[in-house]
């Protein structure tokens, strides 16, 4: 009878990994900037540093499309060390807008 090899898989995402998958959504609307019809920055923990961020647009819950999808790897400190594809500006900043006081 021959002997199975069994492999241990990963029971699930690193504890440590909820400050740095914000800090992935963060860093790419940062660098992207911030579409109209923005609906929400999915980013999840892969394994071992890095994550998947997807940026979801659309004008309701049922027209929700993937604008953009970056695979990136990040550090302990929540810097993003590489991403695939490269993050570019495509949408203008918007200044905030100050409100008047009575």
């Amino acid at each position: 009878m021959s002997k199975q090899k069994t492999e241990m898989l990963p029971q699930g995402p690193d504890p440590s990994a909820g400050a740095q998958t914000e800090a992935a959504g963060a860093y790419v609307l940062r660098n992207l900037g911030r579409p109209d019809n923005l609906l929400a920055v999915q980013a999840r923990y892969l394994w071992d540093h890095h994550y998947r961020v997807n940026v979801l647009v659309g004008e309701s819950a049922g027209s929700v499309t993937i604008a953009h999808s970056y695979f990136l790897v990040m550090d302990n400190d929540g810097s993003c060390l590489s991403s695939n594809p490269a993050i570019t500006r495509e949408y203008a900043s918007k200044k905030a807008v100050a409100t008047p006081q009575p």
